[in-house]
C-alpha cells in the first residue's frame, strides 16, 4: 500500500473571483517524494482556508515511479515536454501528454524537486524581470537561470514559459534533507500570499543570489572524480581543478559556482554545471 494513496493525480480548486491559475507539480521524479508530501500538505491546507481568487491545480507527476521509488520508469518525464507528438507509448510519454494541457493553461507553475547531492535550496527559471521578481518572492537562497542549453530535452518550467505562463522549478535541498518539505511549503505560501489567493503570511527573506549557468560538463569514463566538495554552490576559483577523468583535468575557466553535481556518474550524461554570479 502506497503512503501517497490519498493524493489524487490531478486536483483542481477554483474560486468565484477572477485571478491567476497556479499549478503545483510534485514528484515528477519518483525518487523525490517531497513533492508528493507537499501536495498532501497543500490539500489539507486548502481545505482549511477558502480560495479568495483564481484557481489552483495540484498535479502528482509520476505516481508509478513514486511507488517504485525510482527517478523514472523508462524515460525522464521532465525532459519530454518537447516529445508530445512522439509515437512512444512509455509510461512517461503517456503521462507527459496528460500533464501538458494543464501546464499549457497555467499562469504560474511551481514544480517541486529535490537533489541527489547536498545543496542549498534554489529556484530555476528564465532570466526575465518578471521571472526574477517572482523567484525572489519564492524565497530560496539562490536563483539559477540560463538552463536552456545546459540540459537536453524540455522541462516543465520551460514548457510553461513557451505556453505564455511563468514556470519555476524549486529545488528544496537534498532528497533526505529534513528541511526540504518546509522549504516547499514556505515557497508555496509565499506565492499564494503574493497573488492574494489565500489568506496566509509570507516569510520575510533576503534577496536571492542570482547565478547564470555558463558551462555543462560531461564525464568521458567511469574514472571521473570530483576533487572539490561535491555540493551545489561550492565556490571555485579561476584555474582551480575541480574534477579529473583519467588523465584529463577539469579546470574552472573563471570564478564560478558548482551547481547540481551528480551523485552517480554516468558516461555521456551531465555530471554537473558551472554558474557565474550575475
Amino acid at each position: 500500500m502506497t503512503p501517497f494513496k490519498e493524493i489524487v493525480d490531478v486536483q483542481h480548486i477554483t474560486s468565484n473571483q477572477h485571478g491567476p491559475h497556479l499549478v503545483i507539480i510534485g514528484s515528477i521524479h519518483g525518487n523525490e517524494p517531497i513533492g508528493a508530501l507537499a501536495l498532501e500538505w497543500l490539500q489539507q491546507f486548502l481545505m482549511q482556508r477558502s480560495l479568495k481568487k483564481g484557481s489552483i491545480t495540484l498535479v502528482l507527476g509520476n505516481r508509478i515511479a513514486l511507488e517504485k521509488k525510482v527517478r523514472f520508469c523508462e524515460y525522464d518525464l521532465n525532459r519530454l515536454f518537447n516529445k508530445l507528438d512522439s509515437p512512444n507509448k512509455s509510461i512517461e510519454h503517456k503521462r507527459v501528454c496528460e500533464i501538458s494541457p494543464i501546464l499549457h493553461d497555467a499562469d504560474i507553475c511551481l514544480d517541486i524537486h529535490t537533489t541527489s547531492s547536498p545543496s542549498e535550496p534554489m529556484t530555476i527559471c528564465s532570466d526575465t524581470n518578471e521571472h526574477l521578481s517572482i523567484a525572489n518572492i519564492i524565497g530560496t537562497p539562490y536563483i539559477v537561470t540560463n538552463w536552456t542549453d545546459g540540459v537536453v530535452g524540455l522541462a516543465s518550467d520551460e514548457f510553461v514559459d513557451q505556453s505564455g505562463g511563468l514556470g519555476f522549478t524549486i529545488e528544496c535541498g537534498q532528497h533526505q534533507d529534513k528541511n526540504a518539505l518546509s522549504i516547499a511549503k514556505q515557497a508555496i505560501k509565499n506565492v499564494v500570499a503574493h497573488y492574494d489567493m489565500v489568506k496566509v503570511k509570507k516569510s520575510t527573506t533576503k534577496k536571492s543570489l542570482h547565478l547564470k549557468l555558463a558551462h555543462t560538463f560531461y564525464p568521458k569514463s567511469s574514472d571521473f572524480t570530483f576533487l572539490c566538495k561535491s555540493k551545489s554552490f561550492t565556490f571555485l576559483r579561476k584555474n582551480e581543478i575541480y574534477a579529473k577523468d583519467g588523465g584529463t583535468n577539469f579546470i574552472a575557466p573563471y570564478d564560478c559556482y558548482l551547481v547540481m553535481p551528480a551523485k552517480t556518474i554516468i558516461v555521456g550524461v551531465e555530471a554537473g554545471f558551472l554558474a557565474i554570479k550575475v
